[in-house]
């Protein structure tokens, strides 16, 4: 069977995802549920974290001020096993995914060398 991942996009942590990482396979959904402010979920890579390589893109429509779970809720269909790194565009200052609001499905073991990287 297929499985669904929840993500939370804007934790009460502050600027986060939660997790900020998984593994999925081929079929998997992850579901993104955007709490506070105002937060997106962009592809990039793992070597520029930070700029949009033109796949897959929430853009910044869900304001939730409330912080009402389920809300706004977009579903991402995994179709590879390989990594695929996201970030939050929101341009601050400061800017999101440069204060490490970034997230990865089946990232091996760069996640943390992603994260360096959008901090850099």
């Amino acid at each position: 069977p297929r499985a669904t991942h929840l993500v939370n996009v804007g934790t009460s942590e502050g600027d986060a995802y939660n997790p900020s990482q998984l593994n999925a396979s081929i079929g998997d959904t992850v579901r993104f549920n955007f709490l506070r402010q105002n937060h997106s979920v962009t592809q990039s890579e793992l070597a520029s974290p930070c700029t949009y390589n033109g796949g897959f893109d929430t853009g910044l429509n869900q304001f939730n001020p409330l912080n009402i779970s389920g809300k706004f809720l977009v579903d991402f269909q995994v179709n590879v096993s390989t990594p695929l790194w996201f970030y939050c565009k929101q341009p601050g200052p400061p800017s999101h995914c440069g204060e490490g609001m970034v997230f990865a499905i089946n990232p091996g073991d760069n996640f943390n060398q992603f994260q360096k990287n959008a901090e850099a």
